[in-house]
């Protein structure tokens, strides 16, 4: 995970459930509120990061609400319906300008709703497999996803997360079959990858896993390492 200095739209936000003009001068006179839309992961590690800045800076307590579920929907429309006076904000993810173009009602407007505040970081996708998988290259798994069409899982940490949509991306680009297994955050999909729960393989946020539906190793209770196959740009 990368932290960044530099405001930017379509990146990891903070936003504001009102907008910036009618804070009061006198800012905060009491606690604030971070709702985050992802429970785990690189969400749950930047939340507790913010809040304590945001703690020494403001001199009020900042208090993280870990609101998941939909994609991080739930946490925004929350945010979206909370008074309109600046002491309840939202950190989420992309989802929050690719919802729109998924769901046919949500229960917020992206663009009327919320006002952008700062880009916090910057997380690379990864693809990686469970270990008992027969893939050491990306090229392979495509390989292994042709030979046994609907038998590979690819998990992500929510529905319209860019986690599924890379996934479904490299689904379509490789012409394979590949079932989507959705979780509700980053470390929840990871460890149901390794345990082999439901032949789930799966990552959140910005990362993607993949893994096998018949795993020798499931319930076995050992200690797993993920193999690699992907970071950022590479081809297949």
């Amino acid at each position: 995970m990368r932290t960044s200095k530099t405001p930017l739209w379509l990146a990891l936000l903070v936003l504001l459930a009102c907008p910036l003009p009618a804070l009061a001068q006198k800012y905060p006179e009491k606690s604030i509120r971070l709702v985050v839309a992802f429970p785990t992961g690189a969400s749950y590690i930047l939340a507790l990061l913010v809040s304590d800045k945001l703690r020494e800076a403001l001199g009020q307590s900042v208090v993280p609400d870990f609101r998941s579920g939909a994609g991080g929907n739930i946490a925004a429309e929350l945010v979206a319906k909370a008074p309109p006076d600046g002491y309840t904000l939202l950190l989420t993810s992309p989802a929050i300008a690719i919802s729109p173009s998924l769901f046919t009602k949500l229960g917020y407007d992206t663009f009327r709703d919320f006002a952008p505040i700062t880009l916090l970081a910057t997380v690379p996708n990864v693809l990686v497999v469970h270990p008992s998988v027969p893939a050491k290259s990306l090229a392979e798994l495509v390989k292994l996803a042709k030979a046994h069409p609907g038998k590979l899982n690819f998990g992500s940490g929510g529905l319209g997360s860019g986690s599924q949509l890379g996934s479904e991306l490299f689904k379509t680009l490789n012409k394979i079959n590949m079932v989507h297994v959705p979780y509700k955050g980053a470390a929840i999909a990871m460890t149901a990858m390794i345990a082999c729960r439901d032949g789930a393989a799966a990552r959140g946020d910005a990362a993607q896993r993949a893994d096998h539906r018949r795993s020798r190793h499931a319930g076995t209770g050992r200690d797993y390492v993920v193999r690699p196959v992907c970071t950022g740009g590479c081809e297949a």
